[in-house]
């Protein structure tokens, strides 16, 4: 008789094979329920902020509370105040030119990914090439906005404040960009 034997987890597609103990039962036991994850606390736990012995500069360094660099970035609130922008400005896109759509939310997105990326990097070499690229981004942010008013698939008027709101943060990421040079 083998020692290898297949079995199935509730909730699982993947069958894989099990080593058997002396060749009895599969372990874990393939029809026991998977435990419960966000099951309560039992009532003599008490949540951690609740304990005075609590160390809450811990949870400021290591939970949502962490203070990044690239929120201290007014160039980062224009970026993100640019993709919004750039959203509602995609969604109105007819179908057909999608791909300009998708174009131009691509480039806003990065644009703000890598101003965040570059603010929290460390050495001034790596700040200054991400800050390079996203205001290449912001650029393509601008020609993209730019190329649908022009085929008019958007209203200018919304066009020219996404543009204008690229050429700002370009500007900030330029004396960024000088700064780290």
């Amino acid at each position: 008789m083998s020692n290898l034997r297949q079995f199935r987890r509730p909730g699982n597609a993947v069958t894989a094979d099990v080593q058997l103990a002396d060749d009895r039962a599969p372990l874990p036991d393939d029809r026991a329920p998977l435990p419960d994850d966000r099951a309560p606390l039992p009532d003599d736990r008490k949540p951690l902020r609740e304990d005075p012995n609590y160390d809450t500069d811990h949870e400021a360094r290591y939970s949502g509370d962490y203070p990044f660099a690239h929120k201290k970035l007014d160039v980062y609130r224009v970026a993100l105040k640019m993709a919004r922008y750039s959203r509602e400005l995609a969604d109105r896109v007819p179908r057909g030119y999608r791909p300009f759509a998708d174009q131009l939310l691509r480039a806003a997105g990065h644009t703000v990914l890598l101003i965040g990326e570059g603010a929290n990097r460390y050495t001034a070499g790596q700040k200054r090439q991400r800050y390079t690229e996203a205001r290449g981004e912001s650029g393509e942010t601008a020609s993209a906005a730019e190329l649908l008013a022009t085929l008019r698939l958007v209203p200018e008027a919304e066009a020219r404040h996404v543009e204008h709101l690229a050429g700002r943060v370009a500007a900030m990421l330029t004396r960024l960009i000088q700064r780290y040079s």
